[in-house]
Protein backbone atom coordinates (compact mmCIF):
# COMPACT_ATOMS: atom_id res chain seq x y z
CA UNK A 1 0.00 0.00 0.00
CA UNK A 2 3.14 2.24 0.25
CA UNK A 3 2.76 5.56 -1.74
CA UNK A 4 4.69 8.44 -3.27
CA UNK A 5 3.24 11.00 -2.32
CA UNK A 6 2.55 11.73 1.71
CA UNK A 7 -1.28 12.06 2.64
CA UNK A 8 -3.17 13.77 5.70
CA UNK A 9 -6.72 14.02 6.83
CA UNK A 10 -7.00 17.83 4.98
CA UNK A 11 -10.39 19.64 5.53
CA UNK A 12 -11.56 21.66 1.98
CA UNK A 13 -14.08 24.39 2.92
CA UNK A 14 -15.64 24.04 -0.45
CA UNK A 15 -16.61 20.30 -0.36
CA UNK A 16 -16.97 21.21 3.77
CA UNK A 17 -15.76 17.90 4.66
CA UNK A 18 -12.56 16.25 5.58
CA UNK A 19 -10.69 13.96 2.67
CA UNK A 20 -7.22 12.08 3.04
CA UNK A 21 -5.21 13.76 0.35
CA UNK A 22 -2.67 15.84 -0.36
CA UNK A 23 -2.32 19.40 -2.05
CA UNK A 24 0.01 20.30 -4.47
CA UNK A 25 0.59 23.15 -7.14
CA UNK A 26 2.23 21.05 -9.63
CA UNK A 27 0.00 19.90 -12.83
CA UNK A 28 1.94 17.09 -13.36
CA UNK A 29 2.02 15.47 -9.34
CA UNK A 30 -1.95 16.02 -10.09
CA UNK A 31 -1.98 14.40 -13.13
CA UNK A 32 0.16 11.30 -12.32
CA UNK A 33 -2.55 10.67 -8.62
CA UNK A 34 -5.35 11.07 -10.91
CA UNK A 35 -3.94 7.93 -13.14
CA UNK A 36 -3.32 6.02 -9.53
CA UNK A 37 -7.58 6.70 -8.66
CA UNK A 38 -7.11 9.85 -6.72
CA UNK A 39 -10.02 13.01 -7.65
CA UNK A 40 -8.56 16.25 -8.91
CA UNK A 41 -9.99 19.57 -7.53
CA UNK A 42 -9.07 22.86 -9.37
CA UNK A 43 -8.60 25.30 -5.89
CA UNK A 44 -7.17 29.30 -6.47
CA UNK A 45 -3.70 28.16 -5.55
CA UNK A 46 -3.46 24.58 -5.78
CA UNK A 47 -5.19 21.17 -7.05
CA UNK A 48 -6.73 18.94 -4.09
CA UNK A 49 -6.18 15.52 -4.46
CA UNK A 50 -8.21 13.12 -3.02
CA UNK A 51 -6.89 9.96 -1.93
CA UNK A 52 -8.83 6.73 -2.92
CA UNK A 53 -11.86 5.90 -0.67
CA UNK A 54 -14.17 2.92 -0.06
CA UNK A 55 -16.87 2.39 2.60
CA UNK A 56 -16.56 -0.37 5.10
CA UNK A 57 -20.03 -0.09 6.67
CA UNK A 58 -23.01 2.45 5.94
CA UNK A 59 -25.98 2.23 8.29
CA UNK A 60 -27.89 3.98 5.37
CA UNK A 61 -27.43 1.22 3.14
CA UNK A 62 -26.39 -2.11 4.74
CA UNK A 63 -24.88 -4.36 2.48
CA UNK A 64 -22.80 -7.56 2.51
CA UNK A 65 -21.13 -8.94 4.99
CA UNK A 66 -23.63 -7.44 7.36
CA UNK A 67 -26.87 -8.08 5.84
CA UNK A 68 -27.07 -11.74 7.60
CA UNK A 69 -29.20 -10.78 10.06
CA UNK A 70 -30.62 -7.39 11.96
CA UNK A 71 -28.06 -7.04 14.83
CA UNK A 72 -25.13 -8.05 13.25
CA UNK A 73 -24.66 -4.31 11.79
CA UNK A 74 -25.17 -2.77 14.85
CA UNK A 75 -22.46 -4.58 16.68
CA UNK A 76 -19.92 -4.17 13.50
CA UNK A 77 -20.91 -0.72 14.69
CA UNK A 78 -19.95 -0.69 17.97
CA UNK A 79 -16.24 -2.20 17.17
CA UNK A 80 -15.54 -0.19 14.64
CA UNK A 81 -16.40 3.30 16.93
CA UNK A 82 -14.35 1.85 20.17
CA UNK A 83 -11.50 0.02 17.66
CA UNK A 84 -12.07 0.57 14.18
CA UNK A 85 -8.83 3.58 14.05
CA UNK A 86 -7.01 2.07 15.77
CA UNK A 87 -7.19 -1.83 14.17
CA UNK A 88 -6.69 0.29 10.46
CA UNK A 89 -3.67 1.70 11.30
CA UNK A 90 -2.72 -1.40 12.29
CA UNK A 91 -3.51 -3.11 9.02
CA UNK A 92 -1.97 -0.57 6.96
CA UNK A 93 1.50 -0.51 8.82
CA UNK A 94 1.45 -4.52 8.37
CA UNK A 95 0.80 -3.55 4.81
CA UNK A 96 3.47 -1.17 4.49
CA UNK A 97 1.19 1.70 3.93
CA UNK A 98 -1.20 4.40 5.48
CA UNK A 99 -5.20 4.87 5.68
CA UNK A 100 -7.43 6.58 8.01
CA UNK A 101 -11.04 6.35 8.60
CA UNK A 102 -13.09 9.54 7.76
CA UNK A 103 -15.08 10.15 10.61
CA UNK A 104 -16.90 13.47 10.47
CA UNK A 105 -20.11 15.48 11.79
CA UNK A 106 -20.96 14.57 8.15
CA UNK A 107 -20.13 10.77 8.22
CA UNK A 108 -22.26 9.99 11.34
CA UNK A 109 -23.72 6.66 10.01
CA UNK A 110 -20.96 5.81 7.64
CA UNK A 111 -17.26 4.50 8.47
CA UNK A 112 -15.32 5.38 4.99
CA UNK A 113 -11.61 4.13 4.93
CA UNK A 114 -9.04 6.14 2.74
CA UNK A 115 -5.47 5.13 1.62
CA UNK A 116 -2.72 5.91 -0.68
CA UNK A 117 -3.25 3.36 -3.23
CA UNK A 118 -6.26 1.93 -4.11
CA UNK A 119 -5.44 -1.61 -4.77
CA UNK A 120 -4.43 -1.29 -0.55
CA UNK A 121 -7.27 -0.22 0.36
CA UNK A 122 -8.73 -3.12 -1.26
CA UNK A 123 -6.81 -5.41 0.82
CA UNK A 124 -6.98 -3.05 3.55
CA UNK A 125 -10.58 -3.49 3.57
CA UNK A 126 -11.10 -7.11 2.87
CA UNK A 127 -9.08 -7.88 6.19
CA UNK A 128 -11.03 -5.29 7.96
CA UNK A 129 -14.49 -7.05 7.22
CA UNK A 130 -12.84 -10.44 8.27
CA UNK A 131 -12.14 -9.30 11.83
CA UNK A 132 -15.72 -7.94 11.16
CA UNK A 133 -17.28 -11.51 11.28
CA UNK A 134 -14.30 -12.74 13.43
CA UNK A 135 -15.53 -10.25 16.22
CA UNK A 136 -18.90 -9.79 15.65
CA UNK A 137 -20.70 -13.45 14.71
CA UNK A 138 -23.28 -12.55 12.46
CA UNK A 139 -26.00 -15.17 12.01
CA UNK A 140 -25.43 -18.29 9.58
CA UNK A 141 -28.80 -18.39 8.67
CA UNK A 142 -29.62 -14.63 6.24
CA UNK A 143 -32.85 -12.88 8.44
CA UNK A 144 -33.10 -9.90 6.91
CA UNK A 145 -33.56 -10.31 3.29
CA UNK A 146 -32.06 -7.65 0.43
CA UNK A 147 -32.90 -4.60 1.06
CA UNK A 148 -30.08 -2.56 -0.13
CA UNK A 149 -29.65 -0.67 -2.90
CA UNK A 150 -26.75 -2.54 -4.73
CA UNK A 151 -26.26 -2.29 -9.01
CA UNK A 152 -27.49 -6.10 -9.32
CA UNK A 153 -28.37 -6.15 -12.87
CA UNK A 154 -25.75 -5.62 -15.70
CA UNK A 155 -26.30 -3.65 -18.51
CA UNK A 156 -25.59 -6.18 -20.75
CA UNK A 157 -28.97 -7.79 -19.42
CA UNK A 158 -31.09 -4.60 -19.92
CA UNK A 159 -33.45 -4.77 -22.82
CA UNK A 160 -32.14 -3.61 -26.28
CA UNK A 161 -34.71 -0.38 -25.86
CA UNK A 162 -33.12 0.07 -22.41
CA UNK A 163 -29.41 -0.05 -24.12
CA UNK A 164 -30.32 1.78 -26.79
CA UNK A 165 -31.06 4.90 -24.57
CA UNK A 166 -28.19 4.94 -22.61
CA UNK A 167 -26.39 4.84 -25.48
CA UNK A 168 -28.09 8.09 -26.94
CA UNK A 169 -27.22 9.62 -23.05
CA UNK A 170 -23.67 8.73 -22.88
CA UNK A 171 -23.02 10.27 -26.83
CA UNK A 172 -24.75 13.64 -25.41
CA UNK A 173 -22.50 13.13 -22.68
CA UNK A 174 -19.23 12.54 -24.19
CA UNK A 175 -18.98 16.09 -25.71
CA UNK A 176 -17.85 17.18 -22.13
CA UNK A 177 -15.37 14.72 -21.62
CA UNK A 178 -11.93 14.73 -23.64
CA UNK A 179 -11.50 11.02 -24.90
CA UNK A 180 -8.19 10.50 -22.48
CA UNK A 181 -9.51 11.41 -19.19
CA UNK A 182 -8.16 9.18 -16.52
CA UNK A 183 -11.28 9.10 -14.45
CA UNK A 184 -14.05 7.98 -16.39
CA UNK A 185 -17.51 9.66 -15.42
CA UNK A 186 -20.23 7.57 -13.74
CA UNK A 187 -22.40 7.82 -16.55
CA UNK A 188 -19.69 6.41 -19.40
CA UNK A 189 -18.68 4.01 -16.98
CA UNK A 190 -21.95 2.47 -15.23
CA UNK A 191 -21.87 -1.21 -16.00
CA UNK A 192 -24.86 -2.29 -13.63
CA UNK A 193 -28.27 -0.39 -12.69
CA UNK A 194 -29.67 -0.54 -9.36
CA UNK A 195 -33.23 -2.39 -9.54
CA UNK A 196 -35.09 -1.63 -6.83
CA UNK A 197 -38.86 -1.34 -5.26
CA UNK A 198 -38.60 1.55 -3.82
CA UNK A 199 -38.54 3.14 -7.24
CA UNK A 200 -42.06 3.05 -7.02
CA UNK A 201 -42.54 4.85 -4.12
CA UNK A 202 -40.82 7.30 -5.76
CA UNK A 203 -43.42 7.14 -8.94
CA UNK A 204 -46.05 7.56 -6.15
CA UNK A 205 -45.05 11.14 -5.15
CA UNK A 206 -45.89 12.06 -9.34
CA UNK A 207 -43.76 14.24 -9.55
CA UNK A 208 -40.39 14.33 -12.71
CA UNK A 209 -37.83 12.43 -11.46
CA UNK A 210 -34.35 13.99 -12.03
CA UNK A 211 -31.01 12.32 -10.75
CA UNK A 212 -28.17 14.08 -10.20
CA UNK A 213 -24.60 13.20 -11.74
CA UNK A 214 -22.68 11.02 -11.36
CA UNK A 215 -23.22 9.30 -8.60
CA UNK A 216 -26.98 8.76 -9.57
CA UNK A 217 -26.39 6.96 -12.60
CA UNK A 218 -27.31 3.46 -11.54
CA UNK A 219 -29.81 4.82 -9.34
CA UNK A 220 -31.64 6.56 -12.10
CA UNK A 221 -31.34 4.06 -14.83
CA UNK A 222 -32.93 1.16 -12.45
CA UNK A 223 -35.75 3.78 -11.59
CA UNK A 224 -36.61 3.40 -15.41
CA UNK A 225 -35.84 -0.31 -15.47
CA UNK A 226 -38.18 -1.15 -12.44
CA UNK A 227 -41.05 1.52 -13.44
CA UNK A 228 -40.60 1.54 -16.96
CA UNK A 229 -40.91 5.77 -17.20
CA UNK A 230 -37.94 7.82 -18.03
CA UNK A 231 -35.77 10.04 -16.21
CA UNK A 232 -33.83 13.08 -16.87
CA UNK A 233 -30.01 13.71 -15.63
CA UNK A 234 -28.23 17.36 -14.48
CA UNK A 235 -24.37 17.58 -13.40
CA UNK A 236 -23.69 20.11 -11.10
CA UNK A 237 -20.98 20.32 -8.43
CA UNK A 238 -21.56 22.44 -5.58
CA UNK A 239 -17.38 21.65 -4.26
CA UNK A 240 -15.72 21.36 -7.46
CA UNK A 241 -15.45 19.65 -10.38
CA UNK A 242 -13.01 16.92 -10.21
CA UNK A 243 -13.01 16.49 -13.77
CA UNK A 244 -12.05 19.72 -14.78
CA UNK A 245 -8.58 19.12 -16.12
CA UNK A 246 -10.69 16.90 -18.63
CA UNK A 247 -13.09 19.58 -20.12
CA UNK A 248 -12.79 20.76 -24.01
CA UNK A 249 -14.88 23.79 -22.76
CA UNK A 250 -16.05 24.93 -19.76
CA UNK A 251 -19.41 23.59 -18.49
CA UNK A 252 -22.44 24.75 -17.51
CA UNK A 253 -23.76 25.40 -14.17
CA UNK A 254 -26.35 22.72 -14.57
CA UNK A 255 -25.35 20.12 -17.27
CA UNK A 256 -28.75 18.46 -18.27
CA UNK A 257 -28.42 15.19 -20.25
CA UNK A 258 -32.21 14.32 -21.30
CA UNK A 259 -35.02 16.26 -22.35
CA UNK A 260 -34.95 19.03 -19.15
CA UNK A 261 -38.65 18.27 -17.07
CA UNK A 262 -40.91 21.80 -18.03
CA UNK A 263 -44.21 23.07 -16.35
CA UNK A 264 -43.94 20.50 -13.87
CA UNK A 265 -42.46 19.83 -10.33
CA UNK A 266 -39.31 17.87 -9.92
CA UNK A 267 -38.43 15.46 -7.73
CA UNK A 268 -34.45 15.22 -7.66
CA UNK A 269 -32.90 12.73 -5.89
CA UNK A 270 -29.37 12.16 -5.17
CA UNK A 271 -26.67 10.28 -2.97
CA UNK A 272 -25.54 13.06 -0.27
CA UNK A 273 -22.72 13.38 3.05
CA UNK A 274 -23.73 17.14 3.54
CA UNK A 275 -26.75 18.13 2.04
CA UNK A 276 -25.34 20.90 0.61
CA UNK A 277 -25.28 19.87 -3.39
CA UNK A 278 -28.79 19.17 -2.77
CA UNK A 279 -30.17 22.33 -1.06
CA UNK A 280 -27.97 24.75 -3.86
CA UNK A 281 -29.87 22.57 -6.57
CA UNK A 282 -33.08 23.42 -4.49
CA UNK A 283 -32.87 26.95 -4.36
CA UNK A 284 -31.85 27.30 -7.89
CA UNK A 285 -34.37 24.64 -9.27
CA UNK A 286 -37.84 25.39 -7.84
CA UNK A 287 -40.32 24.27 -7.16
CA UNK A 288 -38.68 20.76 -6.31
CA UNK A 289 -39.18 18.22 -3.59
CA UNK A 290 -35.76 16.51 -2.70
CA UNK A 291 -34.96 12.97 -2.06
CA UNK A 292 -31.97 12.72 0.01
CA UNK A 293 -30.67 8.75 -0.98
CA UNK A 294 -28.72 7.19 1.45
CA UNK A 295 -28.21 10.21 3.78
CA UNK A 296 -24.76 10.21 5.60
CA UNK A 297 -26.06 13.22 8.39
CA UNK A 298 -28.62 14.38 9.88
CA UNK A 299 -27.91 17.86 8.22
CA UNK A 300 -28.72 15.69 5.13
CA UNK A 301 -31.67 14.36 6.20
CA UNK A 302 -32.72 18.25 7.35
CA UNK A 303 -32.67 19.45 3.56
CA UNK A 304 -34.82 16.93 2.18
CA UNK A 305 -38.31 15.89 1.78
CA UNK A 306 -37.49 12.35 1.78
CA UNK A 307 -34.86 10.06 2.33
CA UNK A 308 -34.18 6.87 1.27
CA UNK A 309 -32.83 4.76 4.00
CA UNK A 310 -32.13 1.55 4.36
CA UNK A 311 -34.39 0.26 1.23
CA UNK A 312 -37.13 2.23 2.18
CA UNK A 313 -38.42 5.61 0.98
CA UNK A 314 -38.92 7.74 4.47
CA UNK A 315 -40.67 11.43 5.22
CA UNK A 316 -37.89 13.63 6.78
CA UNK A 317 -40.30 14.36 9.84
CA UNK A 318 -40.54 10.94 10.75
CA UNK A 319 -36.47 10.84 11.73
CA UNK A 320 -35.37 11.29 15.18
CA UNK A 321 -33.38 14.45 16.24
CA UNK A 322 -31.37 12.15 18.63
CA UNK A 323 -27.49 11.94 18.03
CA UNK A 324 -28.00 8.28 16.69
CA UNK A 325 -30.88 8.63 14.49
CA UNK A 326 -30.02 6.49 11.95
CA UNK A 327 -29.31 3.68 14.80
CA UNK A 328 -32.69 4.50 15.46
CA UNK A 329 -34.40 4.50 12.47
CA UNK A 330 -32.19 1.42 10.75
CA UNK A 331 -33.95 -0.61 14.15
CA UNK A 332 -37.56 0.86 13.33
CA UNK A 333 -37.45 -0.02 9.81
CA UNK A 334 -36.33 -3.24 10.70
CA UNK A 335 -38.91 -4.09 13.46
CA UNK A 336 -41.89 -3.78 10.81
CA UNK A 337 -42.52 -7.62 9.63
CA UNK A 338 -40.01 -9.36 7.42
CA UNK A 339 -40.48 -9.16 4.19
CA UNK A 340 -41.86 -5.77 3.56
CA UNK A 341 -40.55 -2.98 1.18
CA UNK A 342 -41.38 0.07 -0.15
CA UNK A 343 -42.13 2.80 1.88
CA UNK A 344 -42.71 4.19 5.19
CA UNK A 345 -44.97 7.70 5.70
Amino acid sequence: MAGKVQCKRLYDEKLRRHIYGTRTKSPQISANLQEQGYLIYHRKSHFLCRAPERTVLDISNVIMPYEFDIEFPLRAWRFLQEQGQHLVEQLAASAQGEACILRDPLRECQFRIAATSKTGLDALCTSLEDTLREHCRPSLEPRRGEKALIPNISIEKLSQNERSRLSKLRRAYRAWVLPNCPTVPGLLSCTAIVHHPVWKSVLELGYAPVFVLHDGVPYGLGYEHTTGSQVTFVEYHHGGDPHANCRPKRVPEFLWIGERPRGSRLVLLDRTVSGESLLSMRERLYPTTVVAMLPKSRAAVAIADYIIFDGCLVKVEKVSRHAEWFLELYQTLNSWTEGWRGSRG
